[in-house]
């Protein structure tokens, strides 16, 4: 329910932005770490929806990396870009 009401809070600039995406980029942030799943595995996993997607959107896949990250040494890394 929220995802099909954030774009009504959406006004401006926020509104032009979230409209001109491409819409299978979305699928992006579907993709997340499992328990127990290598941080390899998932890394394989998610570039292959990049691919499947075929997004040349470096900053959403790079957020959608960091967002299906399961919390632990890698994730909160200073040396991970902002």
């Amino acid at each position: 329910m929220h995802c099909k009401l954030f774009m009504s809070t959406l006004s401006g600039t926020s509104l032009d932005w979230f409209v001109s995406l491409p819409p299978v980029s979305y699928d992006l942030f579907d993709v997340r770490q499992y328990q127990e799943e290598s941080l390899k595995d998932f890394l394989n996993r998610l570039g292959a929806q990049v691919v499947k997607l075929h997004t040349k959107d470096e900053d959403m896949t790079v957020h959608s990396f960091r967002k299906g990250m399961l919390p632990g040494p890698f994730s909160d890394s200073d040396q991970m870009p902002p």
